[in-house]
């Protein structure tokens, strides 16, 4: 077999890891990549295991853009054959192109112009098609999606049939799920739900979803991946200026500067703006809940993330929905409003105080603890977040706008129209009856079709470890295992396929490529 990894970032040392183990213990003796960063491209260019080939680095082709003729007839032919249903998708969720990061940490201006942007959007389409054409992988495996190159590698490899995985967090314990979408749906876990309320199976996992669901509902206590240090800053002043040096330096040395790496200056910028607001503090912004309050709850989601950028793309202008939200609830409603604890001193305070100017919209303090709220709302309302899980686990109505796996969920509204959400809130508020059985029978898939990452998770071991300190993990040999096992059952599972589909016109084909390959 043949694979293809996307080796993002750090990932690189993660997916390597997962190409090593399966190259040894599974055969698949051929590789090609997709990286993003110059310090990826050069581990994985320095490893003596084998050779990616090819390598294709986002830098790269993010530098031949700017000499890439631009030629419409071609992207009309892109926006035909790859649109979903066109391509502003692939752009939109590319949080550089959109809103300039890293060199703004949250900005709404764009990196560059339109024609820019579909010269970007052009040559990466093009050297994807040309890679995976004449590669013929027979599996891409990808870690988050979220960016331009990401999403045309995602859709060129579903649009010529090539198996897609992708690793993604359960929301379960320290558990992952490998499925074929970048969508947040877990495919295989709803073919075993379904079956399961079909009556046609029992779940051998149904003890460890009871045992779950009471645990958490015991001690509710929020999943924290990859908890930041809470030290004071002067004690971390030393590693703080430490770090700015050495990146300082590293910056000076590498000779092709990387568009998606901030420049010391932008580094230093952000962080002394940060510090101001810090020090001029957002606390008398915020309040407390008022005990016996009908409320509803929306927590605000961090961004730009590819939460809403990818998955609700629609609703990533929160300041604008949480204005529709609150004109949809009952009169006597209030809204409680709570910030994401990562985006504190982030948006300015402006942003805060439009919230502050709806009238019905309370700005809770950061201290309150979300579960705390959840559990006291009368409904939560989501763009994607976690705090919808914990609501429904909790046994409480949720409203969703965008893609997420517990959208599954019978009881789960998720608003397709705005001009229905007063309607859906209403229904939620009167006719919500919670199923325990049915979110067992949820519960009991997501486990059978995860696997658990321990002792740490998976978001510690990608963020964290290096590569040979991976490969040590006491469960990563059992993973790729895992991973395999997905494989067997894509390959299956299209095999199966090919015996209904037509067999492809060759000419119609050839034609394709002709066009495909076109400069």
């Amino acid at each position: 077999m043949k694979g293809c990894f996307l080796l993002q970032r750090r990932f690189c040392f993660f997916g390597h890891a997962i190409a090593k183990v399966l190259r040894a213990k599974y055969g698949v003796n051929e590789f090609c990549g997709y990286t993003y960063l110059r310090s990826a491209e050069k581990f994985l260019k320095s490893q003596k295991d084998f050779v990616y080939e090819p390598l294709l680095v986002d830098e790269d082709l993010h530098l031949a853009a700017k000499n890439e003729p631009l030629d419409y007839s071609y992207l009309t032919y892109l926006e035909a054959e790859y649109g979903v249903p066109n391509l502003w998708p692939f752009l939109i969720s590319d949080r550089h192109f959109m809103m300039n990061v890293p060199k703004y940490e949250y900005s709404d201006i764009p990196a560059c112009s339109h024609e820019e942007m579909l010269k970007h959007l052009q040559i990466r389409f093009r050297t994807v098609i040309k890679m995976l054409r004449e590669e013929k992988p027979d599996f891409v495996f990808f870690s988050s999606l979220g960016s331009l190159g990401t999403m045309a590698l995602y859709w060129v490899a579903k649009k010529m049939g090539i198996t897609t995985l992708v690793l993604d967090d359960a929301r379960v314990q320290k558990r992952v799920v490998v499925t074929d979408n970048c969508f947040n749906q877990f495919s295989e876990a709803n073919k075993i739900f379904d079956e399961l309320r079909a009556g046609g199976r029992t779940s051998p996992c149904r003890s460890q979803a009871v045992d779950f669901l009471n645990s958490f509902r015991d001690n509710p206590s929020p999943r924290v991946l990859n908890p930041q240090s809470r030290a004071p800053f002067l004690s971390r002043f030393p590693r703080w200026a430490g770090f700015f040096a050495k990146y300082i330096v590293s910056y000076i040395k590498e000779g092709k500067r990387d568009y998606l790496i901030e420049s010391p200056y932008g580094y230093f910028r952000n962080k002394i703006l940060g510090r101001l607001k810090r020090w001029r503090g957002y606390r008398d912004l915020f309040e407390k809940p008022i005990e016996g309050e009908d409320f509803a709850f929306f927590p605000l989601h961090y961004e730009p993330e590819s939460t809403t950028l990818l998955l609700a793309p629609f609703y990533v202008n929160q300041l604008a929905l949480i204005q529709n939200i609150a004109k949809s609830m009952p009169l006597h409603f209030k809204l409680y409003v709570k910030e994401h604890p990562a985006m504190l001193y982030r948006r300015p305070r402006s942003y805060y105080k439009a919230l502050k100017k709806i009238p019905n919209v309370r700005l809770i303090n950061m201290n309150e603890k979300s579960v705390s709220l959840i559990k006291k709302a009368k409904l939560v309302l989501t763009i994607t977040g976690t705090a919808g899980w914990e609501a429904v686990l909790l046994k409480k109505p949720v409203i969703t706008f965008g893609s997420v796996f517990y959208n599954k969920l019978s009881w789960i509204r998720r608003v397709e129209s705005i001009e229905k959400l007063p309607f859906l809130i209403k229904d939620a508020l009167e006719n919500y009856i919670h199923n325990e059985k049915e979110l067992i029978d949820f519960l009991s898939a997501i486990f059978e079709e995860s696997f658990a990452f321990e002792p740490n998770d998976y978001e510690y071991v990608w963020h964290e470890l290096d590569f040979e300190d991976i490969l040590r993990q006491p469960s990563f040999g059992k993973f790729v295992d895992f991973v395999a096992g997905k494989l067997e059952l894509a390959e299956k599972n299209k095999t199966e396929n090919r015996a209904d589909d037509n067999i492809a016109d060759i000419a119609d084909d050839q034609t394709h490529q002709a066009r495909e390959m076109k400069p």
